[in-house]
């Protein structure tokens, strides 16, 4: 068994103000600037080396950022950091301090903020070094795989949207040779819109894509441990669906639609406030909410075509053309069916389905697994940081 001590936080860690440093007197540089959301800019000089822990000071509170050793960076004065870690295990405190809930210290004044002088005088209790080692290592192996899965998975999104754009943007779809079509002096006719390939034409999104909008639940009928998430606005998130903040529902209308079960795979669209964003669902047992559309294929094949298509920036440029409201804006599924685009011919979606296809699902699987091993580093760090679980 490890030792443990209680004490106060302010004898395990130091924690320092961030330094001014205007946007005007700013010199672009390789040092990254580390405000409370994270890394806003990078500058040419640095006023701290690693490893070092980061926290919102004002704005966003709760969050944690992990700096290596030797990078140097600046930590905005928006931001409290840890420039004494008293011989404790650095990432051990990235991890602990995670577990002290600093947002609910925020709370006390009118404008919210961290006060580093109430932070130190925190009863804490934590183990001896050699545990924290360990602990951290645990932990951060889990923060690894998830690193790395999400990196793969942004690559292939990048090659997703390669493809996307050479195919059906650039018209350099491979012809029956092979060969890129436009630049092999494939046949081009004229449209309303532009020079578009032979066989391919002008139609409206509606053609290819159904887009219904969710069920509007009822607060009533939430609780907190119902079999499904429901999904809102504010779970779709720019290329991904975030799950791990929703409503829970189990006892399900009778009137509610069968789209409004999503299925992984289904590609959703944002209706109102930060309207276009596009996200694809990787797990089962979620509800689809109001104010939040379904972008339904009429050949479910034609699914990564879909999500890209609503990703591609000239579609969403049009979309936010005709988004309407003053408070916030909103967007109208039936207007969004009647944007015009390029349909390509049977043929060429056919193909890019079989290529994109096997690209989605490995993107699919990873998520899972990235959504598996959150749970479980989540799961495990408040056990392991109060001692409940032992690591062997």
């Amino acid at each position: 068994m490890s030792e443990w001590k209680e004490t106060e936080l302010g004898d395990i860690i130091n924690l320092k103000r961030g330094y001014d440093l205007p946007a005007g007197v700013r010199e672009k540089g390789t040092y990254p600037i580390i405000s409370s959301s994270g890394i806003s800019d990078y500058n040419r000089n640095y006023k701290e080396i690693g490893p070092g822990v980061i926290t919102g000071r004002y704005g966003t509170l709760g969050a944690f950022y992990f700096i290596v050793e030797s990078v140097k960076y600046w930590p905005l004065n928006t931001t409290l950091f840890v420039d004494d870690f008293k011989g404790n295990d650095p990432r051990y405190i990235y991890y602990f301090l995670q577990t002290l809930s600093f947002e609910k210290f925020g709370q006390k004044s009118a404008v919210p903020g961290l006060n580093r002088n109430e932070l130190h005088q925190i009863t804490v209790r934590v183990p001896d070094f050699n545990r924290q080692k360990e602990i951290a290592k645990t932990l951060s192996s889990l923060d690894s795989k998830i690193s790395l899965l999400r990196q793969q998975n942004q690559t292939l999104e990048e090659l997703a949207q390669t493809l996307f754009k050479r195919w059906f943007v650039d018209f350099e779809f491979p012809n029956e040779n092979g060969e890129p079509y436009k630049s092999s002096r494939g046949k081009m006719i004229d449209s309303e819109l532009a020079e578009i390939p032979e066989g391919w034409r002008i139609g409206k999104i509606k053609d290819l894509i159904d887009i219904p909008s969710g069920y509007p639940f009822k607060s009533s009928e939430f609780t907190e441990d119902g079999k499904y998430k429901l999904i809102t606005i504010k779970n779709v998130q720019d290329g991904y669906i975030d799950s791990r903040k929703t409503e829970m529902i189990s006892n399900i209308p009778s009137n509610v639609k069968e789209h409004c079960f999503l299925k992984t795979g289904d590609v959703l669209i944002s209706l109102t406030g930060n309207v276009g964003r596009v996200g694809l669902v990787c797990e089962e047992n979620l509800l689809l909410n109001q104010r939040v559309g379904f972008c339904r294929p009429k050949n479910k094949k034609n699914n990564p075509f879909t999500y890209l298509l609503f990703r591609n920036t000239e579609v969403f440029n049009q979309i936010n053309s005709i988004a309407r409201g003053t408070a916030q804006a909103n967007l109208s599924p039936i207007e969004t069916e009647l944007i015009e685009i390029t349909i390509p011919c049977n043929k060429v979606l056919d193909a890019f389905s079989r290529i994109s296809i096997p690209i989605f699902n490995l993107f699919i699987s990873n998520n899972k697994e990235i959504q598996t091993l959150t749970q479980t580093r989540d799961t495990l760090l408040p056990k392991l940081m109060n001692g409940v679980i032992e690591i062997n």
